[in-house]
């Protein structure tokens, strides 16, 4: 690689060696290529990551700045060691100290489905210890039971007590049942219904304020109601509307004497509109 090729090219620009000496030095590219041979046979477990990490550039650059660094640092061992052992300070191991991990890629799709199952599974254990010690099936059935014994309709005794009945000792007292009167049997609407409650009796204060009919003027329900929930105060409308809504109808001074209408008044009021509207159609 480059930078196999640049040692190898400063070796042989740094001159022939010396009469004398057969000893050849090795490039960074053959020292790595040695040692992870080295260190695959001393742990074989390994030997598939050993191998990429060797043929990684970038770990190439990495640890042969890390071998030159234990160069600069050692000052024990010598620069020209007769063999490879020497070179990697007699431990393969230590020269591929770099810690890599092979990434799988797990697929998306699968990782969405297990936090899925896995937000389930919280949930379902969530409402279990929440709910644990609460029966709300078996305390829902018992409210609508005590509901629907206080709102059965109770039957009235008129028995006087003492009318027409023997006294004396030896005597029982036998109940009459001519002078009770069972209530009727009421259908209620919750019978069939699980799970809920329909209470009887609630709010019959206010049917006595419901109309019957609609009042004068209007014509549908529709409109009465519309005209029911409309808010007069002031904090939804106006300060001259509020006073036309709220404004009475009659209007008289305090301690004046209100009289009754006259019939005949009314009746001859009437006459005179009914008149003059057919005069202005002619």
């Amino acid at each position: 690689e480059k930078l196999g090729d640049a040692d190898s090219a400063s070796e042989s620009s740094g001159g022939e060696d010396e009469p004398g000496t057969s000893e050849k030095k090795l490039s960074n590219e053959e020292i790595l290529k040695i040692a992870a041979e080295e260190a695959a046979k001393s742990d074989p477990s390994k030997e598939k990551l050993i191998r990429k990490a060797s043929e990684n550039p970038w770990l190439r650059s990495e640890l042969s700045k890390i071998r030159e660094k234990r160069k600069k640092n050692s000052t024990k061992n010598s620069i020209s060691a007769k063999n490879i052992d020497d070179i990697i300070d007699n431990d393969e191991s230590n020269f591929l100290k770099i810690q890599t991990t092979e990434v799988n890629e797990v697929p998306v799709e699968l990782i969405d489905k297990m936090e899925e199952v896995d937000g389930m599974e919280t949930q379902a254990d969530f409402l279990a210890a929440a709910f644990e010690d609460d029966d709300v099936v078996a305390d829902f059935e018992a409210e609508k039971e005590a509901v629907e014994a206080n709102e059965k309709p109770q039957n009235i005794d008129l028995t006087l007590h003492g009318w027409g009945d023997w006294t004396g000792p030896g005597i029982t007292d036998k109940k009459k049942d001519k002078f009770i009167v069972k209530a009727p049997e009421q259908k209620r609407r919750d019978k069939n219904r699980i799970g809920v409650i329909i209470r009887e009796t609630a709010d019959k204060s206010i049917e006595k304020f419901q109309p019957k009919i609609v009042p004068f003027p209007f014509t549908k329900a529709s409109d009465f109601e519309a005209y029911i929930q409309q808010p007069i105060g002031r904090d939804w409308n106006t300060e001259l509307t509020h006073v036309k809504l709220i404004k009475p109808s009659v209007v008289t001074q305090a301690g004046r004497i209100i009289r009754p209408l006259d019939k005949e008044a009314v009746i001859k009021e009437r006459m005179v509109k009914e008149m003059s509207s057919s005069e202005d159609e002619y």
